[in-house]
């Protein structure tokens, strides 16, 4: 929890009211961080609101985030 405070102090509140997000090797470690953190938890269900996502095999999990500059940051089972 603490290394999550440090890094949210290091980027600031900014970036989600502008739309900017942090320095590209700053989210590619968020982002990877993210994935290993919760990528064994088997809680839940798939969501049914897009029919495409109901059909999506359980077991596949993975974590996007993309800028609105294009950059895409991703991690996990990925197309």
């Amino acid at each position: 929890m603490e290394r999550q405070v440090e890094r949210r102090k290091r980027i600031g509140h900014g970036y989600v009211s502008t739309g900017r997000l942090p320095p590209p090797e700053m989210v590619k470690a968020l982002v990877s961080e993210g994935y290993e953190h919760f990528k064994s938890n088997a809680e839940g269900r798939n969501s049914d609101v897009y029919p495409a996502l109901a059909g999506v095999p359980s077991d596949l999990f993975g974590v996007c985030v993309v800028g609105t500059n294009g950059d895409v940051h991703a991690a996990g089972e990925l197309p």
